[in-house]
C-alpha cells in the first residue's frame, strides 16, 4: 500500500510510513485523525485469511478475535479498531514509540546481557501463561514478534 492510496483508505487515519512486513501482512505507522495519536495499522489481504471468527458482531480474521481475548493481559498490544477496505482487512492497534523487536535490537547491539535475557524470558513466560489462561496460544513467538 503506498501513501497516496492510504490517505483516502479510511478517513480517520493518515498512513505515515511502513513499520514492517511479515508472512501474513504489513504494518504501517498512521495517525488517528480523531485523537491525533499514532497507531500501528496491520494490513492483511482478505484472500490470505484462512480462519474467521466474530468480534463485536462482525466477522473478522481469527487473529483479531484472539487478540481481543487477551486485551487485559499486561504486555499485549491493544487493538483499537478493525475494518475492511479494498479487499484487505485492517487492524488499528496501539503504537509503542521507541519500541524495537528483540531481533532488531540483537542485530544492532549484539548479544543481550544475561540478566536482561533472564528478565525478558521471565516476562515472556508470564505473558504466555496469562494468554493461555485467557484461552489463547500464540504459536509464533520469536525475536521478531517480541518488542522491547
Amino acid at each position: 500500500m503506498n501513501k497516496s492510496e492510504d490517505t483516502n483508505l479510511r478517513a480517520p487515519f493518515e498512513v505515515q510510513e511502513p513499520l514492517g512486513e511479515g508472512g501474513y501482512g504489513c504494518v504501517y505507522l498512521a495517525k488517528d485523525l480523531a485523537s491525533g495519536s499514532q497507531v500501528a495499522i496491520k494490513k492483511v489481504p482478505l484472500s490470505g485469511v484462512d480462519t474467521w471468527g466474530w468480534r463485536q458482531g462482525t466477522r473478522v480474521p481469527m487473529e483479531a478475535c484472539l487478540l481481543q481475548k487477551v486485551q487485559t493481559v499486561p504486555g499485549v498490544i491493544q487493538l483499537n479498531e478493525c475494518f475492511v477496505s479494498d479487499g484487505n482487512f485492517y487492524m488499528a492497534m496501539e503504537f509503542v514509540p521507541k519500541a524495537t523487536s528483540t531481533y532488531d535490537y540483537m542485530e544492532k547491539c549484539g548479544k543481550l546481557p544475561i540478566p536482561q535475557i533472564k528478565r525478558l524470558f521471565s516476562d515472556i513466560v508470564i505473558t504466555v501463561q496469562r494468554c493461555l489462561n485467557a484461552g489463547v496460544s500464540h504459536k509464533d513467538i520469536k525475536p521478531e514478534n517480541v518488542l522491547l
